[in-house]
């Protein structure tokens, strides 16, 4: 069965770092609206026209992918990783291995630690150590 990775919290406002960058140019959408309503419905028909059409040809991403388990890593990817490394990295040096630009398919860490622990729980065994010491 793969594990699923959980759901982001990171849209939650108590999970969000508010903050304002300084002035800049922004549109006025109302004020272009007012100036000219035809051009502004023109404009809006269209844009709802493509999005329509575009999303005809989304689809979601239904493939199961695999990392092999802690054991069966190749042994030159097992000399870089740092046992005593934030798990994050591992993760992501494990899955830019593996699956390079997976890595910006999490939305948040709390994605990316469940992932490492669901991973290394399939293993049977932790970071550092060795799957000879497990057998025992």
């Amino acid at each position: 069965m793969p594990y699923q990775v959980p759901a982001s919290k990171a849209s939650i406002k108590q999970n969000q770092f508010e903050f304002k960058m300084p002035a800049g140019k922004v549109a006025d959408v109302a004020a272009a609206k007012k100036a000219d309503p035809a051009l502004f419905e023109e404009f809006e028909a269209a844009r709802k026209k493509w999005e329509a059409h575009v999303a005809q040809f989304e689809k979601a991403d239904t493939r199961t992918y695999s990392i092999p388990k802690m054991q069966f890593l190749r042994p030159n990817l097992v000399d870089k990783i740092d046992p005593e490394a934030p798990k994050v990295d591992v993760v992501r040096d494990l899955l830019e291995h593996y699956h390079p630009g997976f890595w910006d398919r999490f939305d948040d860490m709390s994605q990316a630690l469940g992932f490492f622990e669901a991973w290394q729980a399939a293993s049977g065994t932790e970071l550092g150590e060795s799957s000879a010491s497990t057998d025992s």
